[in-house]
């Protein structure tokens, strides 16, 4: 695991994503935007143990993962944390894609490369959503 699984049992982001630099680019985007804490997940099985054990309230999720479709992966996602907003970012947004990540449960399908300024402010958003609600 790439972080440390006991580190959120309140709350958090957690980042599915197979690209190191692209974990490290949303990871500091999250923490810019308060989130705390954030935990990363480089495949769906490695995502599945961290959804167990911790709760959170935002995951950004890959499509193209390793060993699972992200989109297939939204239902267990769902089912273990039914509250979490679920942001999909990819590379392939097509509109089949968009559909059906959207079906699944998606809150929203972010394009990769993400617009800095555009991530910052949805982030921030949901942050301050959080805490409110």
């Amino acid at each position: 695991m790439i972080a440390e699984a006991r580190a959120s049992r309140t709350g958090g982001a957690l980042i599915i994503d197979d690209v190191p630099f692209i974990r490290k680019l949303l990871l500091q985007h999250l923490r810019r935007a308060g989130w705390r804490p954030v935990i990363e997940a480089a495949g769906g099985r490695e995502a599945l143990a961290c959804l167990k054990g911790n709760r959170f309230d935002l995951i950004l999720l890959d499509v193209a993962l390793p060993d699972v479709d992200g989109i297939d992966l939204l239902p267990a996602i769902k089912r273990l944390q039914p509250k979490a907003t679920v942001l999909v970012v990819t590379a392939a947004a097509s509109p089949p894609v968009v559909r059906r990540a959207k079906a699944a449960g998606a809150y929203s399908v972010l394009v990769k490369p993400v617009d800095s300024e555009y991530l910052g402010s949805l982030l921030r958003e949901l942050r301050e959503g959080r805490k409110d609600g």
